[in-house]
């Protein structure tokens, strides 16, 4: 039941990026410019995780899924997610906008 929930509030919030992009076209450079920033945040996450694991000689695969424990880390991913389907939404339906 929660994935029919995430599921339905992805989709929700890719259409409301898409509708606020027509409605608003400077809107789109915030979406992007928030992408990008996402997929930098959740890149160092991980580099310095692993980086950290590395330092400590650590078992790489028992101690790296604490990265996933952190909500930052779960924030970025989720507006990723959020992100390319919007994306994949502007490239369909958006060239037919213009």
């Amino acid at each position: 039941m929660i994935n029919g929930w995430i599921l339905a509030f992805t989709a929700a919030g890719a259409a409301i990026m898409l509708l606020s992009a027509w409605r608003w076209p400077g809107v789109r450079r915030v979406w992007f410019a928030l992408a990008a920033l996402s997929a930098l945040i959740a890149g160092q996450l991980a580099a310095g995780e692993v980086l950290e694991v590395r330092q400590r000689g650590e078992v790489f695969m028992t101690t790296i899924h604490e990265l996933l424990l952190n909500p930052v880390l779960l924030a970025c991913a989720s507006y990723m997610g959020v992100f390319a389907l919007y994306a994949l939404a502007e490239a369909a339906i958006g060239s037919d906008r213009r």
